[in-house]
């Protein structure tokens, strides 16, 4: 059969058609995408080619194109007074707006001002500022002239941008002189000259964008600083003409790379090719996430971060749409209100919301009293994600604030770009703790197990759970290098294809069941041994927070002489909550969850021990580190992760390992703490 005369892409949207197609022909597939959504200054001369020596798959070979013009200048007439930006600075109860065509002006002035400077195609620019309307415009007069961009989350500690500036090597950085971080004020340019002073690299220039719209205590430190050529934002943009060209590239050109959450190791460089990520974001953004022209994306993600280049900047501007940042935290007094009277306020119709964020909204309105205040009929879809959910979040979204179904846990990776494994809008019904079905586009997901004495791979059959991977060919958008890779792609190779021959390794474990839904489970390293069990802890944390008492968990595996490991918990009750040490309500918790547990499970399965902590080590994204857990309390050494969200929390961790070496035995033994909030 031909297929590439047979199938055609689906309009209006349709997943199942889609599906079919994609999965008999792919390449059709995404050269029917290309050419729908995609303006090619050369068209491509291949729709795919596999590289055998990086084994990278590479999309569009032999096309120009640049996705300035395609996201702005294609489309401005026909939005030029639409609303492209909406931020809001909610410490400070500032809000800020601007159109299409003022943010089209300022790029085309921006990036005439990048050129003055010597700044060409192939440069590095690094984007070190606060979450404003600021950052896309550098994005977007970097994807315009060739330079490829690196937006730094801007709560780095000064060792990781000293990192992310030797790996990167920017002949650019463009920063800002402060803006908040969470309810903080951080001095960006202060962070940016100490971290350039203790690097081997030197970039030839900094832009500081010095902002106005409030004042703000400046320290000493900041004015005495100076190791670099630095440039004021208004002076240096002043008076020019706006740049009206624009620099074709070659498809495989990368337009950005980004840095991993880094939840197990160092942060990894993704690199991000420019047709690959045009082509897969158009389709994403309009099928699988349903976000249409006129309409409103709202996230609290930083654009540091890859939802806030895939959704909030490019795939907003592709389909005409409007994105609102925030900057900073919400005021912790009226957090509740704040967050829905923002959704509210902007008519938002697509969220995106972690889980952290939900727990912080159920432990200050339980019963959703708050949230009712609020109309929120203009919500069409609240994707949870960043991290593992679990259904009584979407329960409590579901019937006690939006008070419909329209609420999805789903998959993604800063590796896709994108959500690669989700709920397309009204073509399946969500099921309980799914996170739904593999996209369109060749998504092979499939769930594999590795023999460790004859390394044979084994695809499993549904409700096994495996590995995660992703069958070859991978389709557009995926990682196809990594910053600092050799020419072989020996960094890529090692890091996503060791493992399984054929695969591409998600790092992560699920499984799917007999109607074709995927179940998240955990990372790949949080499976123990407990005796002849494999036990993977996050069934565990599922169980235990099904526990009206338990806010947020954390369970580990530690070593034990006989069993090998055996699991232990660490547990962030809710505020209600508070024990005093050695009271009769901790050992009645720690019975009732081991009594749950060994229910579920069905065996002789127990936590050892309880500890109950004020908050849990994670990362900007909200995840866990949980290999900062185990090695804490297995005694092992341990570096401080570059992206750690609250360092205190490690002296906390420090100290019950302490109690729990000192008090440790072959019983199960409580370890409990008085908790305030």
């Amino acid at each position: 059969m031909n297929y590439k005369t047979t199938y055609k892409l689906s309009e209006p949207y349709n997943y199942l058609s889609d599906l079919e197609f994609s999965t008999n022909d792919q390449e059709s597939f995404w050269d029917q995408v290309a050419k729908k959504y995609v303006y090619w200054d050369k068209p491509y001369d291949q729709i795919f080619n596999f590289n055998e020596k990086t084994k990278a798959c590479e999309w569009f070979k032999g096309g120009k194109l640049n996705t300035c013009y395609n996201i702005l200048d294609r489309n401005i007439k026909e939005r030029e007074n639409d609303i492209a930006f909406v931020q809001e600075i909610p410490q400070k109860n500032l809000r800020y707006q601007i159109t299409y065509r003022e943010f089209y002006d300022q790029v085309l002035i921006f990036s005439r001002a990048l050129k003055n400077i010597g700044i060409k195609k192939g440069d590095v620019v690094m984007i070190y500022m606060h979450d404003s309307i600021q950052v896309p415009i550098v994005m977007l007069s970097c994807a315009r002239i060739g330079a490829t961009h690196n937006v730094c989350y801007n709560g780095f500690f000064v060792d990781s941008l000293v990192q992310s500036i030797e790996d990167s090597k920017p002949k650019l950085i463009v920063t800002s002189n402060y803006g908040y971080v969470y309810n903080s004020i951080h001095y960006n340019s202060l962070t940016i000259k100490e971290s350039i002073s203790k690097s081997s690299h030197k970039p030839e220039n900094v832009i500081v964008y010095n902002r106005k719209d409030f004042e703000c205590d400046q320290p000493e430190k900041y004015l005495e600083i100076s190791n670099c050529n630095f440039l004021d934002w208004d002076q240096l943009i002043k008076d020019l003409e706006p740049l009206q060209e624009y620099e074709p590239l070659d498809s495989l050109h990368p337009i950005f790379f980004l840095f991993t959450s880094g939840t197990t190791n160092k942060p990894k460089g993704i690199l991000r090719e420019t047709a690959s990520q045009l082509v897969s974001s158009n389709y994403f953004i309009r099928n699988q996430v349903g976000l249409q022209q006129g309409e409103t994306w709202y996230s609290k993600a930083p654009l540091g971060w890859a939802s806030g280049h895939t959704w909030t900047v490019y795939g907003n501007l592709a389909v005409g749409s409007r994105s609102v940042i925030i900057e900073g935290s919400f005021n912790s007094d009226t957090q509740v209100e704040d967050y829905w009277g923002s959704i509210e306020r902007n008519k938002a119709n697509r969220v995106l919301i972690t889980p952290s964020t939900i727990r912080v909204l159920i432990k200050t309105d339980p019963n959703g009293d708050i949230a009712s205040k609020f109309d929120l009929s203009s919500l069409k879809k609240v994707t949870i994600t960043s991290e593992r959910s679990h259904q009584i979040l979407i329960d409590y979204l579901e019937n006690k604030v939006v008070k419909r179904p329209i609420v999805n846990n789903e998959y993604g990776q800063t590796e896709a770009g994108m959500i690669n494994i989700g709920y397309s809008p009204s073509q399946y019904p969500s099921r309980t703790d799914s996170i739904g079905k593999p996209n369109p586009g060749g998504h092979y997901f499939r769930v594999v197990s590795k023999c460790k004495k004859t390394n044979l791979i084994t695809e499993l059959k549904a409700n096994q759970i495996g590995e995660l991977v992703l069958k070859f060919p991978l389709p557009p958008g995926y990682v196809a290098s990594l910053v600092g890779d050799d020419s072989d792609g020996s960094l890529y190779k090692k890091q996503f294809l060791s493992e399984y021959e054929g695969y591409f390794d998600s790092g992560d474990m699920g499984y799917y069941d007999e109607d074709g839904y995927f179940y998240y489970v955990s990372r790949s390293g949080d499976t123990i041994s407990v005796g002849a069990l494999l036990i993977n802890c996050s069934t565990i944390e599922n169980e235990i927070l099904r526990h009206p008492k338990v806010s947020d968990c954390c369970v580990v595996g530690v070593s034990d002489d006989i069993l090998l490991q055996v699991p232990i918990a660490l547990l962030v009750l809710h505020e209600q909550f508070c024990y005093e040490t050695d009271s009769k309500e901790t050992e009645e918790l720690f019975n009732q969850l081991n009594q749950s547990i060994e229910n579920v499970f069905s065996i002789r399965l127990q936590l050892k021990s309880i500890i109950i902590v004020k908050q849990l080590p994670k990362n900007k994204t909200n995840k866990k580190l949980k290999s900062l857990v185990k090695s804490i309390f297995n005694g092992l050494e341990f570096t401080i992760p570059p992206l750690i969200e609250d360092v205190s929390v490690i002296n906390e961790l420090v100290e019950e390992y302490n109690k729990y070496k000192k008090n440790n035995s072959n019983s199960s033994t409580i370890y409990k703490k008085r908790l305030n909030f």
